[in-house]
């Protein structure tokens, strides 16, 4: 696609036409071109046209347009966050109802026009979605090979993510290499190409398929003996990937721990489990408390309360007194960064959980901590990742799970919030030269 450049921003609001959902946004659009021959490109204010490979699940955002109740909703958050009330212009309400309207029926008609084969296999994936179904429209044959090793699928729908030298046309690449054994595919994409190998890859659940994910998979699977677990349970789940992945996490768990964390229906899909496993090490490690291995699902949550009561009742001067940096992302009226230990030792103790271990590591530059007043009382947790902050954790008193419209809440403003960090101060890199050299 080509078009003259921009300065200006685009208007919102999402169209359909010849074939292709045009999605607009204050300083972006993007164009999706529908089956048999998708592709996408972006075009940012002042910038052309490019092609553009989508990262996020856009199947999901766009399914969330078809929902009935999607224009209701909408509306909602809308009026939420500009503070709206009864006085509202009508005007200004109606053009935003017809919009949204608009998008719901662009987006339904978008996703008429995919094989319902295709959006299921994609669909199911917590992220790019547009690159599963551009590997299934543009290689006879990846279905199948999805349908049966759907790990293995992703893997190679992002080859240039697994191969040391990434092909310049990885698509007819992956042409060529469909039709040979699964495990010789494996072994292209950096796997060892051993049936063992294959099999634990057909074992990860559609919702823990990730690049990132399959990386930390194959350095385990490469680096020794297949762990046992990998071979004998039934199905890989992300609580469990995260665990057998991080040696220090699995060295402290036993085979049962494992088959206890895969057989909780409550747990399917979630890191909660490995998350409070990471805590309960390092408030161990605070409080100079030997630990065996965890034997159940219960055995941690008992551990985990004990640590986290004893170390919110005898935190040390020295924690108390370390320096932390700046926030990475600004906070609001209602989601508070907290900006000294003593400010998240005091959080831990009045919402009764184990915040206070993550001290040390905000210090590091590796999460930070912030306090969650509305729509309901908890604290949040960010993680520093190669694209940038996003969210690890959230937590409500004593580890109590929050509500979803919370959850979404916090994503939107992680979005909207994320290109202001460039104004909230130094970076965490600076703040860390800059006590190096006090030190000095």
């Amino acid at each position: 696609m080509q078009g003259p450049e921009t300065t200006r921003p685009f208007r919102r609001g999402w169209v359909l036409k010849d074939d292709k959902l045009l999605m607009f946004e204050e300083t972006r659009v993007t164009v999706l071109r529908a089956w048999p021959d998708p592709r996408a490109w972006l075009r940012t204010v002042g910038q052309p046209w490019r092609g553009c490979r989508l990262g996020e699940p856009i199947l999901w955002r766009i399914g969330a347009a078809t929902h009935p109740r999607f224009v209701q909703r909408a509306m909602l958050r809308a009026r939420a966050l500009e503070g709206g009330g009864d006085d509202d212009d009508d005007d200004t309400l109606a053009r935003l109802r017809a919009g949204l309207t608009l998008r719901s029926q662009a987006a339904r008609a978008f996703l008429a026009l995919f094989p319902e084969s295709v959006l299921a296999r994609a669909g199911a994936l917590p992220e790019r979605h547009w690159h599963l179904v551009t590997l299934l429209a543009r290689v006879p044959g990846a279905a199948e090979f999805a349908d049966g090793n759907l790990a293995l699928a992703h893997a190679l729908a992002s080859s240039w993510a697994f191969r040391p030298r990434p092909d310049a046309q990885p698509y007819r690449s992956a042409r060529r290499v469909v039709g040979l054994r699964r495990s010789q595919i494996a072994e292209w994409l950096g796997f060892q190409g051993r049936p063992a190998v294959v099999r634990v890859l057909g074992k990860v659940r559609p919702g823990a398929v990730s690049v990132r994910r399959l990386l930390h998979l194959r350095q385990t699977l490469g680096s020794g003996p297949i762990p046992k677990a990998l071979l004998h349970l039934p199905s890989l789940d992300r609580c469990v990937l995260r665990i057998v992945t991080d040696p220090q996490l699995f060295s402290r768990v036993t085979p049962r721990f494992l088959e206890d964390v895969s057989h909780d229906p409550t747990e399917a899909g979630l890191e909660r489990l490995a998350y409070m496993l990471d805590d309960t090490l390092r408030m161990a490690g605070e409080l100079e408390v030997r630990l065996g291995p965890m034997r159940s699902v219960k055995e941690l949550r008992h551990v985990h309360d004990e640590l986290a009561e004893g170390l919110n009742r005898s935190a040390s001067e020295e924690l108390a007194s370390v320096v932390l940096p700046p926030p990475p992302v600004a906070g609001t009226d209602e989601i508070v960064p907290l900006v000294s230990a003593e400010q998240i030792l005091a959080e831990g103790r009045e919402m009764h959980h184990c915040v206070a271990s993550y001290i040390r590591p905000v210090a590091a530059g590796q999460v930070y901590v912030y306090r969650l007043l509305a729509p309901e009382r908890a604290t949040l947790s960010l993680r520093s990742d190669r694209d940038g902050w996003e969210l690890a954790q959230i937590k409500g008193p004593a580890n109590a799970p929050v509500e979803h419209e919370t959850v979404q809440q916090v994503h939107a403003w992680l979005a909207r919030m994320r290109q202001l960090t460039s104004h909230a101060g130094c970076s965490h890199g600076e703040w860390q030269r800059d006590q190096i050299r006090g030190r000095l």
